[in-house]
């Protein structure tokens, strides 16, 4: 009897791991296109603002001082037609990411805790701000949601959890290419 319970419990264990594990893979719905964003903006010395979208199929559309942008709302979001407003003023890059590299920063993203946040810290002034974001989308309410990544400048603060920080180290080193 002592070893049948045993048996079951080993089955329930290995059930529970098997769904914990699946619970943490979330595919990137089929009608999401923008997957990260890189931006930058300093208003201390004249308008600057720029940056680029990494799209679903690896292509880099980049911006520098939009004429008219939509900004995320205050609870970090902006609606599928907010964002093809802010796409129609980009140029598509020359620069183009492998797929296979695509996918396996793009099969992340819907597994980083946006919670684990460091705390905000002032590190200075007229710096401006630097962000590295990715994006879920609700394909019911058209409304892609960031998760912030990092930000850099006159504040600082990342998220520290392993996929985030997987995407900001591989952004980087594209943005470098972009340049």
């Amino acid at each position: 009897m002592q070893s049948y319970i045993l048996q079951v419990l080993s089955l329930l264990t290995i059930g529970l791991s098997f769904l914990n594990c699946r619970s943490k893979q979330f595919p990137v719905p089929d009608d999401q296109t923008i997957l990260f964003e890189v931006t930058s903006s300093n208003f201390a010395w004249g308008r600057h603002h720029s940056g680029f979208f990494v799209d679903i199929q690896g292509n880099i559309n980049v911006y520098k001082n939009p004429t008219k942008w939509n900004h995320l709302s205050a609870k970090g979001e902006i609606s599928l037609a907010e964002l093809n407003e802010n796409l129609a003023q980009t140029s598509l890059s020359t620069v183009k990411i492998p797929l296979d590299q695509l996918n396996s920063h793009k099969d992340i993203i819907y597994t980083i805790d946006p919670d684990k946040l460091s705390k905000r810290q002032n590190l200075g002034a007229d710096q401006g701000s630097r962000e590295i974001r990715c994006y879920v989308y609700n394909s019911k309410t058209h409304v892609y949601r960031q998760i912030l990544i990092s930000e850099s400048g006159d504040w600082n603060r990342e998220n520290k959890d392993k996929p985030a920080q997987k995407i900001k180290e591989w952004l980087n080193e594209w943005s470098q290419k972009i340049k």
